[in-house]
């Protein structure tokens, strides 16, 4: 019997590294109202795929009743979406094991409007930093979006698995 649990334990083990994951950290501090318009960041500097992520989050949202607007002005929340793939200080090599970090800072919208000299990191009411292979974010986006849209403002921390 204890052979068989030390071959299943193994067993599991190698096919949890093996399978396509994405490491949450996520932070609630506070709740909001899923009918307060939130706005996500729009940066001119984002590429097209982050532009297509953004759009996509957007919808995966709006399916989970959350109201998302498109005008800044009219928002009560505003989710700081930032990427950064750690393969952009890397030019000489290029590794299909790169992580890709993904951060969203939900902060009120005052505090971007008022230009308030305090750091978002200190106002967030939810902060969520995802790391995932590079290549993984390109295959499995849409599960990723669907994820992320599902823990929005709840508090995770730990592997999710991409199948």
């Amino acid at each position: 019997m204890k052979n068989k649990s030390k071959y299943t334990l193994i067993l599991f083990v190698t096919f949890y590294s093996c399978v396509p994951s994405v490491f949450i950290s996520s932070i609630n501090s506070a709740n909001i109202d899923k009918g307060s318009a939130i706005y996500i960041s729009k940066f001119d500097n984002y590429s097209i795929g982050q532009k297509v992520f953004r759009d996509k989050l957007k919808q995966a949202l709006m399916e989970r009743e959350y109201f998302v607007v498109d005008d800044f002005q009219k928002c009560k929340y505003y989710l700081i979406a930032t990427f950064l793939n750690h393969s952009d200080f890397k030019k000489e090599k290029e590794k299909k094991s790169d992580i890709f970090t993904i951060d969203l800072l939900l902060i009120e919208s005052k505090h971007v409007k008022n230009h308030l000299n305090i750091s978002y990191d200190e106002q967030a009411i939810w902060n969520c930093e995802m790391k995932i292979a590079w290549m993984d974010y390109l295959e499995y986006q849409d599960i990723l979006i669907g994820i992320i849209a599902k823990q929005f403002m709840n508090t995770y921390y730990g592997k999710k698995l991409l199948i």
